[in-house]
């Protein structure tokens, strides 16, 4: 009598081996990330514009916020989702760069260098997002639903 166990051992390898296959959607996940981490914590740097940050967990809360932007930059540089990857590199490389140095202001408490800081974010933002996301559509324009 035959045991089952070499096919049962073939069917679950081959179950496994499709499931590994699948191809997960670049786009989705950069999704994932903007949902998750960007948004909220740019939110936050944001924020701080219109209402200064007035005790030591404050400026430690947007230190952290700009930190997690950094480290959501470095999530998109590892992404190969771009027709031009050299481009979307340098992106995710400036919004690093710039989250970091939103950082270092929010450690120094020093409010005029966290705007700025947050207004070279904003303008790296809306160039990636012009030529990846929104396809000539700035960020903030008022594009109509389709």
């Amino acid at each position: 009598m035959r045991k089952p166990y070499p096919f049962l051992f073939c069917a679950v390898l081959m179950t496994v081996t499709q499931a590994q296959e699948t191809p997960v959607q670049p786009k989705t996940l950069i999704g994932d990330i903007h949902r998750t981490t960007i948004t909220p914590a740019s939110d936050a740097l944001f924020k701080a514009e219109s209402s200064p940050p007035k005790s030591e967990q404050s400026w430690n809360a947007l230190e952290r916020n700009a930190t997690i932007l950094a480290k959501s930059a470095s999530a998109l540089a590892a992404k190969d989702v771009a027709k031009d990857q050299k481009e979307w590199q340098l992106f995710a490389r400036a919004l690093r760069t710039e989250a970091n140095s939103a950082a270092i202001a929010a450690r120094q408490k020093d409010l005029d260098e966290l705007i700025a800081a947050n207004g070279r974010v904003v303008a790296i933002c809306e160039s990636c997002h012009n030529d990846y996301r929104d396809h000539g559509h700035g960020m903030t324009s008022d594009r109509q639903p389709k």
